[in-house]
């Protein structure tokens, strides 16, 4: 027998739309506060959470400088650019941020020096960055005024500059320099802005997180964590309450570089005290055997543009390119400058390359280079000090400098347009709104 059907209670269905819409209100909610690394032009120290240092877009085809922006302290962390044109980095215990026409907007303090930690940017409007304080910062990007701290568990350092996670939209991933690798909560509600898990290695590290994918190449970036510390690289699991040392493998003492992940490979390449660059596969066995390069290396090693050529800058001065595949040395390298006399010993340096495969890297003779693939030369400039990591943007350069002149070089093409849209190092910017 058929029974007909009852009409739905008006009262029960207002309560399931008023569920509904709270239900998406929350998400949206939720969503908005997410941590998601931003999708700028250089949104964090090595441009992408597999550290390649490398940029689809054409960086400066010569070495015209603007004016410089005089910021009056220590850089020795690479810039992050935001998608309106704002560049932020870390400088002796402040924050700061330079809009593309060269105009400080702002400079708000840490209570210790940045170090070498560059800031990593957020959908939400955040910066990350650590600090000598024991601290992992999160700022506002507009004001520069802190949003909150989470202070490290144990009495170390935070030089790392921070991953943001994309398995979590709720950490960003650093190293102390008391042994320990974090899981930093990023809300600002109590209890959420605070450590979610640490796990204790065999030293203290200045060395950024990689981030390596579930099945090599995918992309996913949801793999394991792929970590240096003192003589050795790690795999680790985020379980999501705690983290898991699931693989080690020992290698030389490991002094500021961080390791990078093949996006197409999942091929790990890391630099060491030892004199050798190191090439693993994701299960951390030799892909080929370490290359001696004769010196120590300090830097961390960049990818070329089509993923086929390893770049590595030694304390001796010289800029190594080797096969990604089988290590053998590239015609036309190593470059050393004229002098023979330039080094690379800061800690956490890199080279940058961009669309069309040039290198750009500075060292201790105070000189920014550009080289094309082929190892030629093709623009030297001396800036007032010893430069930071470069920065690519759209037909430029950023280069903070370490020491000297304490100055934020930009290597653009000459501003075009109105006050009102100037072109200016490939962004457009009101210049006349302070």
């Amino acid at each position: 027998m058929l029974h007909p059907k009852r009409p739905v209670p008006r009262f029960l269905l207002l309560s399931v739309l008023y569920a509904a819409l709270a239900l998406s209100m929350v998400l949206r909610a939720r969503d908005s506060s997410a941590t998601v690394l931003l999708d700028s032009s250089w949104p964090m120290y090595g441009h992408d959470v597999k550290h390649t240092f490398r940029s689809a877009l054409l960086g400066p085809t010569d070495g015209h400088l603007l004016d410089p922006t005089p910021i009056g302290n220590a850089c020795q962390g690479q810039a992050a650019v935001t998608s309106d044109g704002v560049f932020v980095f870390g400088c002796g215990s402040s924050t700061v941020a330079v809009r593309a026409d060269g105009l400080l907007l702002w400079r708000t303090l840490l209570e210790e020096q940045a170090s070498i930690s560059g800031p990593a940017l957020d959908t939400s409007g955040f910066l990350y960055v650590g600090s000598r304080d024991n601290q992992l910062w999160k700022k506002d990007l507009v004001t520069g005024d802190a949003a909150c701290r989470t202070k490290a568990l144990e009495q170390g350092d935070i030089k790392s500059s921070p991953t943001i996670s994309v398995k979590f939209p709720d950490r960003v991933y650093v190293l102390d320099t008391n042994k320990f690798l974090y899981a930093m909560g990023t809300g600002e509600t109590p209890g959420t802005c605070a450590p979610i898990w640490s796990v204790r290695l065999e030293r203290g590290s200045v060395s950024s997180v990689s981030l390596a994918d579930t099945s090599p190449g995918n992309g996913d970036a949801a793999g394991n964590l792929v970590v240096a510390a003192g003589k050795s690289v790690y795999l680790v699991d985020d379980g999501g309450v705690s983290g898991t040392v699931v693989a080690s493998r020992r290698i030389g003492r490991i002094r500021g570089a961080t390791p990078l992940v093949h996006p197409d490979t999942g091929n790990i390449y890391l630099g060491s005290m030892d004199h050798r660059l190191y090439a693993l596969r994701p299960d951390l066995t030799d892909l080929f055997p370490p290359v001696d390069l004769g010196s120590r290396i300090y830097s961390s090693a960049a990818l070329s543009a089509d993923g086929t050529t390893i770049y590595v800058p030694t304390d001796r001065g010289r800029v190594y390119a080797l096969d990604a595949a089988t290590g053998a040395a590239r015609a036309g390298f190593p470059y050393v400058s004229p002098s023979q006399k330039n080094r690379f010993k800061l800690a956490g340096y890199a080279p940058v390359v961009d669309g069309a495969g040039n290198i750009f890297f500075g060292g201790n003779d105070d000189h920014v280079r550009a080289l094309a693939p082929d190892g030629s030369l093709v623009w030297d400039v001396q800036i007032g000090g010893r430069p930071a990591a470069a920065t690519i943007v759209d037909g430029g350069l950023l280069v903070p400098s370490v020491d000297g002149d304490f100055m934020l070089h930009r290597f653009c093409p000459d501003p075009t347009g109105p006050p009102e849209a100037e072109s200016v190092c490939g962004f457009t910017i009101d210049t006349t709104v302070p």
